[in-house]
């Protein structure tokens, strides 16, 4: 597992934000990777592959994974506060003790433990122990609980059906 230097790490980037604005450069392959304790608070981690790369205790924050590929990625411990993981693969990604504070979950495959993901037509649903991402709309299991028919209408022309349907089976499956 090859660990980067920090200069070397910040090339690797600018060039994938090159790639990312289609002036050049190179979509970032930091998979099987030691990445741990890095600073990557803010970055444009977009499509990035982190496949199997050590990312314990490393600074997340606000990073945008949308559609990062974290399939057996350690995140032991990281900090995953505001950042967006919408479509990230998280498959088999250990994410024990990681704060997922704030993060955006829609449409992630979850790892099975501390992330479930399934398909409720037409919606995909994502939840932790603490929120639940239902199509676009994320929001605390207790909120979730506590909409009011109209709230649930205003989310969606299809949404108070839908809810009236799936909200049972929800919680006897324990999400709720």
């Amino acid at each position: 597992m090859r660990t980067y230097t920090n200069d070397e790490l910040k090339e690797i980037l600018a060039s994938h934000a090159e790639w990312l604005n289609c002036s050049g450069g190179q979509q970032a392959d930091l998979s099987n990777m030691n990445l741990s304790y890095a600073d990557l608070s803010y970055s444009d981690l977009r499509y990035v592959n982190l496949s199997f790369t050590n990312l314990s205790y490393t600074d997340l924050r606000s990073a945008d994974l949308t559609n990062a590929n974290l399939t057996g990625a350690v995140l032991t411990g990281a900090d995953l506060t505001g950042a967006d993981l919408t479509g990230a693969n998280l498959t088999g990604a250990d994410l024990s003790y990681a704060d997922l504070s704030y993060a955006i979950l829609r449409d992630v495959i979850g790892n099975g433990v501390e992330v479930e993901s399934l398909r409720a037509e037409p919606w995909h649903i994502v939840y932790t122990k603490d929120i639940v991402a239902i199509g676009c709309q994320q929001h605390s299991k207790s909120d979730w609980l506590g909409f009011t028919d109209d709230q649930i209408s205003e989310m969606s022309p299809r949404a108070l059906e839908w809810w009236k349907e799936q909200k049972p089976k929800l919680i006897e499956m324990g999400i709720f």
